[in-house]
């Protein structure tokens, strides 16, 4: 074989063999990957005073009691009608005589003054005996009639907790939670 061969053999088994290796070899691509937002929630703690699901629109309330006052609790109903899911009261200490708790809704965040109810209407009450701890609540599951209205809380209300009665000192401390649905 003369050279002039060998070179134009070598040139074709080459050229072979570069086009086999570039048909299977895999080609390099950007792969671009779209993440959704989808607004969930890692774990069981959420930070947003309300949440809507399918339309219904809850909203929670919590804060620690006030010891400088026979008001011990007010919280604040959204700018919206609402009802009344649940509310909760915890004394983890309350006062050093036996007091009368009152849970009642109102239009300002005064409880009982002058040993008169300021508070529109109420919704529990119960006795916390002295130096004691205790858990009082109040919720809307009326049979049927004007106590379901009770339930209605008007927008930018209050549902007041107040201690009434006995002579000793008013130190509570520990929380009140409210749930409510806009309607």
């Amino acid at each position: 074989m003369n050279t002039k061969s060998v070179i134009a053999v070598s040139a074709a088994v080459a050229l072979v063999v570069v086009l086999v290796v570039s048909y299977f070899q895999p080609s390099t691509q950007t792969i671009r990957e779209v993440v959704k937002e989808l607004g969930t929630a890692v774990g069981p703690d959420r930070f947003s005073p309300c949440e809507s699901r399918d339309g219904v629109e809850q909203c929670f309330t919590r804060t620690s009691l006030t010891t400088a006052s026979t008001t011990s609790c007010a919280l604040l109903t959204p700018n919206a009608t609402s009802s009344l899911v649940n509310f909760a009261v915890r004394f983890n200490i309350g006062s050093t005589t036996a007091k009368e708790v009152i849970i009642a809704k109102n239009s300002t965040n005064a409880g009982v003054v002058n040993g008169m109810q300021a508070s529109t209407t109420v919704l529990g009450r119960g006795t916390l005996a002295a130096n004691t701890q205790g858990t009082f609540m109040a919720s809307t599951s009326p049979i049927a009639g004007d106590a379901m209205l009770n339930n209605i809380l008007a927008p930018l209300s209050y549902v007041n907790v107040s201690l009434v009665g006995g002579s000793g000192t008013d130190s509570p401390t520990g929380i009140c939670q409210m749930t409510v649905e806009r309607i």
